[in-house]
């Protein structure tokens, strides 16, 4: 998790907005068998759909969420995901929640969506004849809604998961809290963190484009010529007048409470559909959100920055990045396309349905796309994740470049417990040829080398180094190769400095 200004993420702020509005939506919804009111049930229709449409912004923050705080400190992007788990401290009940938050919410959002799209562009008479089975779907898709909010409640309340506590300092008194580290509030991205954004923008255009999508085929029915046909048995008498059987689409007869209990007719006048501002509204945020993306990428606007990346995009190993910008301009200016056409050519039907379908699969890949980078880097194959092998193969790239040591240096004893050579005069003295290295098995070496003169550096920092006097008897300091005074080093079996 990252130093952020909402901790740890966007995704536990919005989540209660869909969740929230589906369940009184639901509870009105079923109220209103008791007390049939137009004004009230349609009040928790509206909700049921806005909750549904806003758990796809949820939904994409959710995988922000799961990718930041599988593991502990600032989310690395372009880490495989073989290389994230196995770096994660998280318990098998961790796992296990997770995987169940995940499947039940998304099978949740998926049946909420079809609903609200089968209702949306549903015409009156299919609605009267789809009321038991759509409100049967919503039923399941709240109540899988409501068992995976429990399973994301328990991760982070029972097991503490995403909580960025404070560490105890050492040597404080009990209960006594390290000061957590200052965040540099500075920073347009401790506020506005670019991938969140991102995230929460690519939500929302594809919340826009399932609601433009569905209010454009309601919007072809009700621009449908002719007279309208009341059900047998319902007729009805308009102003002053004899009851008639059909009517004009300026009279059109609304069944605002159809269900089981019978009907509340009402008399109104054609409603207002506006399929051409949700797409145009998918637009103007598919613009923001591909700005967002770019500053995440970049990470700054700047021509240079701009240039590198557009460069690094043609690569082969960002095939991925490369159709997801590919996939999101297209959707852009499909979106476009469609908001001329539902408003100046509404009789282009077909090319308008063709246009709207190609627009969905684009946001079902975006989708693909986008949880593929976060979770596995912008790199790798598109139907999987990268191997285990192929993540092994880049951490020894990494290892391997110079300047990296491969192994770990052997372990050096404390200074008290090596025991110091013979000194001149104090015994025979063991002299190795100048460079010699040590093995851990052959013990200390004394390595005799000439000593500085003028401004040559002496030796190494790190090495234990002391000069030789002369001995009780007189005996002076023992000559390197060259006869020159020399420098005594001593060093323990590992070659470095005891």
């Amino acid at each position: 998790m990252g130093n952020e200004f909402i901790s740890p993420n966007w995704h536990v702020v919005l989540l209660h907005a869909p969740l929230g509005l589906v369940i009184v939506g639901v509870l009105i919804e079923l109220l209103s068998f008791i007390s049939p009111r137009g004004g009230f049930r349609a009040a928790g229709r509206w909700m049921m759909g806005i909750g549904a449409l806003l758990a796809i912004p949820t939904a994409t923050l959710g995988v922000y969420a799961f990718r930041d705080v599988v593991t502990a400190g600032p989310m690395a992007i372009g880490a495989s995901w073989v290389q994230v788990a196995a770096a994660s401290d998280w318990i098998p009940a961790q796992w296990e929640f997770i995987s169940n938050h995940i499947w039940f919410n998304a099978f949740a959002v998926l049946l909420l969506l079809v609903a609200v799209i089968f209702w949306l562009a549903g015409s009156d008479e299919f609605r009267r004849g789809a009321y038991i089975p759509l409100l049967l779907v919503v039923l399941i898709g709240a109540g899988l809604l409501v068992v995976g909010a429990w399973h994301g409640g328990e991760l982070v309340y029972r097991y503490g998961t995403g909580v960025d506590a404070q560490q105890t300092v050492a040597g404080a008194a009990p209960g006594a809290a390290a000061v957590a580290e200052v965040p540099d509030e500075g920073d347009i991205e401790y506020y506005i963190p670019p991938l969140q954004l991102h995230l929460l923008l690519a939500g929302l255009v594809g919340a826009f484009v399932v609601g433009a999508f569905a209010l454009m085929i309601r919007r072809w029915q009700l621009d449908s010529a002719g007279l309208i046909p009341l059900r047998r048995g319902e007729p009805v008498t308009l102003g002053v007048g004899e009851p008639r059987e059909e009517m004009t689409r300026e009279e059109r007869v609304e069944l605002r409470s159809a269900g089981p209990y019978g009907a509340e007719r009402v008399v109104v006048g054609e409603p207002k559909v506006y399929p051409g501002w949700f797409w145009l509204g998918a637009f103007l945020l598919g613009l923001c959100a591909a700005l967002a993306g770019i500053w995440s990428v970049l990470g700054s606007f700047a021509t240079q920055a701009l240039q590198s990346g557009y460069i690094a995009l043609w690569e082969a190993e960002h095939v991925r990045l490369l159709l997801h910008v590919i996939f999101g301009v297209s959707l852009i200016v499909g979106a476009l396309i469609l908001a001329g056409l539902v408003r100046f050519a509404r009789r282009w039907r077909v090319m308008a349905g063709i246009f709207g379908a190609v627009v969905l699969l684009l946001l079902a890949g975006q989708i693909y796309l986008g949880v593929m980078m976060v979770f596995d880097g912008h790199e790798g194959p598109l139907l999987a994740f990268r191997s285990g092998a192929a993540a092994v193969e880049e951490v020894e790239q990494e290892v391997d470049e110079p300047g990296v040591i491969d192994e770990a240096p052997a372990p050096v004893a404390p200074q008290d417990e090596v025991e110091a050579p013979a000194m001149p005069g104090q015994g025979p003295t063991v002299e190795p040829e100048q460079g010699e290295v040590a093995t851990p098995e052959q013990g200390p070496v004394i390595e005799v080398r000439p000593a500085p003169q003028g401004d040559e550096p002496a030796e190494e920092p790190g090495a234990a180094e002391e000069t030789v006097e002369p001995g009780p008897e007189g005996q002076a300091a023992p000559e390197s190769g060259d006869g020159e005074p020399g420098w005594i080093d001593v060093r323990g079996g590992d070659g470095r400095g005891a």
